[in-house]
């Protein structure tokens, strides 16, 4: 698997930070959401699966570099 950066809002490219996988995945490195409140909000979480939080505006912009 190959990884392509779409946006990050840091310069060496790190966290927080949107990818694109040669098969069409996003991959985002971000903060693990810890919050209890918001995590007793979640349904589904499935065993490998980890909640992030990503600033609105760096998805926005991530998205904006994604192709059909």
């Amino acid at each position: 698997m190959r990884l392509t950066l779409l946006h990050s809002d840091s310069l060496a490219g790190s966290c927080p930070s949107v990818w694109e996988t040669d098969n069409g995945w996003l991959v985002i490195l971000g903060q693990r959401l810890t919050d209890h409140q918001g995590l007793s909000d979640l349904t589904n979480i499935l065993p490998g699966e980890t909640p992030m939080v990503l600033d609105r505006e760096l998805f926005l912009r991530a998205a904006g570099r994604l192709t059909a």
